[in-house]
């Protein structure tokens, strides 16, 4: 009987492309590399985004020859060869990891590699002061805030149990457990369960904070993107008009406060705007933010605050006609607390982005429950937001304030303006996204690991050895 016929088999990486999520794998012992030749005759599968339905393949020698370019030859920890006992365990390392590492590669840390990034803090610092711990205020801790946090906490305590209780084998084989988030949400929402608007509400601050006034700033188109986008954004969602329901505007300039000041002395309708702002009048407020995040509606925006304002007209930024091409592609432009940064992005936390930080969530959730509750809170907030900014693309067509308020009918998009609907459609797909297996520690460290690689420096044609 052949040596190898007596270890035991199991699905186990022939060659693996983490941050492309392409791999082929096959049912085998471990391969003793000390031999001439390898076996080629296992049966062997090949798994790629975005469905990762595994496709049978004749033989083991297309993966070997794989290795020549960025693909990884096996996976590897303390010279085991590791591998699982269910194809789906080894489908669910793939997925996670390509997830994790779609955290965007910006070539160096000024930005030089990737223009569609958020931009960084102007040299002096921005007008908004950089990270501010204070807006928003800390939330109450409600029913449904509770029940959120102990889903995500629970499966960061999984994977202790299991690194507890379960260990990696002489046989390589990774221990494993399921987790199954639960698509609704048992506790019913209240009004401090405006997570959806607390999400945008960080956005904005962290735009506020990185402000560039015009094209000498090094930055400036960058931000201007970003913050044009992200404005009609949550004009599609409807967030301005919540923002001002609960004075979330006036709170959000009162926080930077450099920005009223220098508005103030730009022109006598600006002072006016600002003068309002202060003393808490939302319209203005809302007029002042929206100038400052989209630069070429000023002069609009100052014709209509001098006809419209005594009679407290509606808005065209309170509706959502708003459409994106690529709503992925703009999360990508908006930035994030740079608290949050190091989590989501640790090659370049300067730029991480909401895209980068829905990314490492949905592929690392535990990282985030056992940061702290500050930086848990944050991320479910931006993710919430992504997610139902994300979510919202279903819709047929836009509403607006008209539809919403006269028309008979109600389209299929009406929920997204009913916030616990928008937080409850927003969650079901976070919940689908979110990793259906739990590994040990030195597993999940390795899916973390993913995040950092870089075709550049030719990291990921190495072999994973810890």
């Amino acid at each position: 009987m052949r040596e190898e016929e007596t270890r035991p088999a199991l699905w186990r990486f022939d060659a693996w492309d983490a941050r492309a999520g392409l791999a082929f794998a096959s049912y085998r012992p471990a391969d003793d590399f000390e031999q001439d030749h390898l076996n080629l005759d296992f049966p062997t599968v090949f798994l790629g985004p975005p469905t990762f339905q595994p496709e049978q393949l004749e033989s083991r020698a297309l993966a070997l020859a794989a290795c020549r370019g960025t693909f990884q030859q096996g996976w590897f920890l303390g010279g085991r060869e590791l591998g699982f006992g269910e194809l789906s365990d080894l489908i669910e390392e793939v997925r996670r990891s390509y997830v994790a590492g779609s955290v965007i590669d910006h070539g160096d840390d000024g930005g030089g590699g990737n223009t569609q990034s958020p931009p960084v803090t102007p040299p002096e610092g921005g007008l908004g002061g950089g990270d501010n711990r204070e807006f928003p205020s800390r939330p109450e801790q409600t029913p449904l805030r509770k029940e959120l946090e102990e889903i995500v906490s629970s499966f960061s305590l999984e994977i202790k149990e299991l690194g507890e209780f379960e260990k990696i084998g002489e046989t390589g084989e990774v221990p494993s457990v399921k987790f199954e988030w639960p698509a609704l949400l048992e506790a019913e929402p209240t009004g401090g369960d405006d997570i959806v608007e607390r999400g945008g509400l960080l956005i904005a601050s962290e735009l506020l904070a990185r402000y560039q006034s015009d094209g000498r700033q090094p930055n400036y188109h960058q931000w201007a993107e970003a913050s044009g986008r992200f404005a009609r954004a949550c004009g599609m969602l409807r967030l301005w008009k919540a923002w001002s329901a609960n004075g979330h505007i006036s709170a959000l300039l009162k926080s930077a406060p450099h920005l009223l000041r220098e508005l103030a002395g730009m022109s006598p309708m600006l002072e006016k705007m600002s003068h309002h702002a202060r003393e808490g009048d939302e319209i203005a407020g809302s007029l002042i933010l929206w100038w400052l995040l989209i630069p070429e509606e000023r002069a609009d925006l100052e014709w209509n605050y001098e006809l419209f304002y005594h009679y407290r007209g509606r808005y065209g930024f309170w509706t959502n006609e708003y459409w994106s091409a690529a709503p992925l592609q703009d999360l990508g432009y908006w930035p994030i607390p740079q608290e949050l940064g190091r989590l989501a992005n640790p090659n370049y936390p300067r730029r991480a982005s909401a895209a980068d930080l829905l990314a490492m969530f949905l592929a690392c959730p535990q990282k985030f429950s056992d940061a702290g509750n500050w930086q848990l809170w944050a991320t479910l907030e931006i993710c919430l937001f992504a997610a139902a900014y994300l979510t919202h693309r279903d819709s047929p067509l836009p509403i607006t304030l008209e539809t919403d308020k006269r028309a008979l009918w109600r389209p299929r998009n009406f929920d997204f303006h009913q916030p616990a609907m928008a937080l409850g459609k927003a969650w079901r797909w976070l919940s689908k996204q979110l990793p259906g297996v739990a590994f040990v520690p030195e597993v999940e460290e390795m899916i973390l690991q993913a995040a950092t690689l870089s075709y550049r420096n030719q990291i990921v044609a190495e072999p994973a050895l810890a």
